[in-house]
Formats: structure tokens, C-alpha cells, sequence
């Protein structure tokens, strides 16, 4: 993915960011396991930016329709990953 960042509603950067989130949705592998952080924190901004229901306006029912779908399935991989996360082991690296 090309590294999402959310910003806020009226910053002109929002528009960029959209053009990313769409690159990064037409290539995502719905059954990949395995992320790393960063790739995690990205999928958490294509989140922000679905829940604040930011869209292009080239973009058409279909695609939105297919990104709320995907929405609950990248909500789901955020939170099995922040369930697995092993706080024992970061505790003493403060």
C-alpha cells in the first residue's frame, strides 16, 4: 500500500489521499494474512476516511458499495491484530 494518511475534512491533501485510497483498494488481497503495523495504521486511515463517508466524486455507487463492504473487513483485520498484540512482551521497553 502507498502509506495513507488521514487528514482533516477541508485540508486540500484529503483529495490526494482518496486517489491513494482507491489505488491501494484496487489491489488489496482480501485474504493476505500476516500485516505489519504500518500496514495496519494504513488500513485504520482507509477506515477514518470510509466512516467519514469521504468520497470522490468520480467515484460511482458500485465503488462506494464494494468500499463500505470492505470497510467491516478491514475493521475486522485491525482488530484481530490489536487482539494478538502481546503487551507482556513491550512492557519493560518504555
Amino acid at each position: 500500500m502507498r502509506r495513507i494518511k488521514v487528514y482533516s475534512d477541508i485540508d486540500l491533501d484529503c483529495g490526494y489521499q482518496l486517489n491513494k485510497l482507491e489505488d491501494a483498494i484496487e489491489i488489496f488481497d482480501i485474504n493476505r494474512g500476516n500485516y505489519e503495523s504500518n500496514e495496519i495504521l494504513e488500513i485504520y486511515n482507509i477506515i477514518k476516511y470510509i466512516d467519514k463517508e469521504l468520497y470522490l466524486p468520480s467515484w460511482n455507487e458500485e465503488f462506494i458499495k464494494k468500499l463500505k463492504a470492505l470497510n467491516k473487513v478491514f475493521k475486522s483485520i485491525v482488530g484481530k491484530f490489536v487482539s494478538e498484540l502481546n503487551y507482556e512482551k513491550y512492557k519493560y521497553q518504555i
